[in-house]
């Protein structure tokens, strides 16, 4: 346990090292997006594969 949560306040900081990167290049980095159309513009796959990969897709929606 110790060490997975070393390795996400490391991964942290390097994922903040590389987006300050990307800034001062030039690159906007968008973080705050409206995921919801995506949600529905997939949702004829989650039907169509629902049913067979349904904890897969449980644990794909429940990622923050």
């Amino acid at each position: 346990v110790l060490a997975v949560e070393k390795e996400r306040e490391l991964w942290a900081a390097r994922e903040q090292v590389s987006l300050n990167k990307l800034r001062e290049q030039g690159i906007q980095v968008i973080t705050d997006i409206d995921k919801q159309p995506f949600i529905e513009a997939t949702d004829p796959v989650r039907m169509k594969f629902g049913e067979k990969y349904a904890d897969l897709i449980k644990r794909a929606a429940a990622v923050k």
